[in-house]
């Protein structure tokens, strides 16, 4: 049900075909924190080239970087570092996307940056504008195109943005059920994030105006049935998809467009939360901008990820698991005959640090791809971390691909341990630093101690005679968390201890 297809042929020649310039598709811009009030920016900006016949090409029109801070604004130059191109489909000779690399570093501490540094806002924006937006596109107006990310200084300076790794321009079939995703991670930080529709902008906080029947929740032709009440709102898991759903905590957009040749753009508002003082506060966030091309699509069914898509696990337990890919063959009606079966590749964007991802047979026509992951200490959190998968076929002249979301969530294993009775006991050191274990009893004997390592494996046991003061050195032991079971009786109670 969740797929992405990319635009027939015969749409992406029309949209193309009289264009002989560098047509601005969008940009995702991203920072890195190098010290105090010190960011590297980069921002990748996008635009399709039109090379069939070699035409001339017009460079794109000059870019404006800014800094803003309230009623703060610093011009910025940052420098051209990269290019880099991406494929639409087999055919080199239709369309390519070219990804201009600009970076710079901006310090907030030196005098250009006073303003910033002094003004009264939380939130430090880098910003670029163009003059132009994509042009053909069915839902706003024609304007200028603005985007920003941000950091918020008052609750943490010392953020690094998620990152985007999914490309601006994004094509679907009509009348299929489309999945997106944005394939935003926070590698660095690991930070919640949240997701929101939001307006497209054409100047600082200065929106563009949504044509008539679209708006920021609904901003494109999907599919209603006729007799259905859209005061219930979306179904994203009906089949099809009923109306536009955007999950807030995975970013992921569920819905069945049903306008074919169209263009459209999509705006949606990531922001990144951090647990301070046991309260999530928001600490950065951006603005993402897609182009969307809705076309009938040739005939070929696109590539599915299987599921399941959300994971537990506890503790430092290693976790593994195995994605596989469809592709079911697509079978024209007589007299036409069938292509061969199409190949199925799969890639993820390393949304987990320290996690692998591993080709299962890189011969076979559909790949699997095994997940492998050892959580440490500090991965054990409320929020799940994600990563995405991008399945993609070799269908040509253009190719089908899906992307999907995986959740690993690490569970506490202080959750798992038994709570009964434990006040008549105390353990001690708890951490301890050179493995020495102390229990004791305030009115109350025991005569079993059994210690298990986090995954539940039993390591030692004592038996003895019923006492109230247990003591042991385990220096041996490598640090880490430890279960501690002290039987009295009937009567079990479980404690967490850890060794450092």
């Amino acid at each position: 049900m969740n797929r992405i297809v990319t635009i027939s042929l015969a749409f992406l020649f029309t949209c193309l075909s009289s264009i002989h310039a560098e047509r601005f598709s969008g940009i995702n811009i991203s920072y890195n924190y190098v010290g105090s009030l010190k960011y590297e920016v980069t921002y990748k900006v996008y635009a399709d080239k039109y090379v069939k016949g070699k035409p001339d090409i017009a460079p794109l029109k000059p870019l404006n970087f800014r800094i803003i801070a309230g009623p703060a604004i610093v011009v910025n130059s940052p420098i051209l570092i990269k290019t880099d191109s991406l494929k639409r489909g087999c055919d080199t000779n239709l369309s390519i996307i070219y990804i201009y690399y600009y970076q710079e570093t901006i310090d907030l501490n030196l005098p250009k940056y006073s303003a910033i540094k002094a003004s009264v806002d939380c939130r430090i924006y880098f910003t670029c504008y163009y003059p132009e937006r994509y042009t053909g596109i069915k839902n706003i107006q024609n304007a200028s195109y603005y985007t920003y990310a941000f950091v918020n200084t008052c609750h943490n300076s010392s953020n690094t943005s998620v990152k985007i790794t999914n490309d601006p321009v994004l094509n679907n079939c009509c009348n299929q059920p489309y999945y997106l995703s944005s394939g935003a991670i926070d590698t660095t930080d690991s930070d919640s994030i949240g997701y929101e529709f939001s307006n497209p902008l054409k100047d600082h906080k200065q929106p563009v105006m949504y044509n008539s029947g679209y708006s920021i929740k609904e901003p494109l032709d999907v599919y209603w049935p006729p007799t259905y009440d859209k005061s219930y709102g979306p179904l994203p898991f009906s089949n099809p998809p009923i109306g536009l759903y955007l999950e807030p905590n995975s970013g992921a957009l569920i819905y069945t467009p049903n306008s074919c040749s169209s263009v459209y753009s999509i705006c949606t508002k990531l922001t990144e939360y951090r647990k301070i003082n046991n309260k999530y506060e928001e600490v950065g966030g951006s603005l993402n901008d897609q182009i969307l091309y809705v076309s009938a699509c040739p005939g070929n069914n696109p590539p599915y990820l299987n599921g399941p898509y959300n994971y537990e696990t506890t503790g430092l337990n290693q976790i593994c698991f195995t994605i596989t890919s469809d592709d079911k063959q697509f079978i024209p009606p007589p007299p036409s005959k069938a292509l061969p079966p199409d190949t199925v590749k799969i890639t993820w964007n390393r949304g987990i640090p320290g996690a692998t991802f591993t080709i299962v047979d890189p011969k076979a026509r559909l790949m699997a791809g095994k997940f492998c992951w050892t959580p440490k200490l500090s991965d054990i959190r409320d929020a799940p971390h994600k990563f995405t998968v991008t399945a993609k076929d070799n269908s040509c002249s253009v190719n089908g691909y899906t992307t999907k979301t995986y959740t690993v969530k690490v569970k506490n294993p202080l959750n798992s341990i038994s709570q009964i009775n434990r006040s008549i006991f105390i353990i001690s050191p708890n951490p301890s630093m050179n493995g020495d274990l102390n229990i004791s009893s305030v009115n109350s004997k025991f005569n079993r101690i059994i210690l298990f390592d986090i995954s539940g494996k039993q390591l030692m046991a004592w038996n003895f005679e019923p006492t109230s003061n247990f003591q042991q050195n385990l220096e041996y032991l490598a640090p880490g968390i430890y279960v501690i079971k002290c039987v009295n009786g009937g009567e079990v109670v479980n404690f967490k201890w850890v060794k450092e």
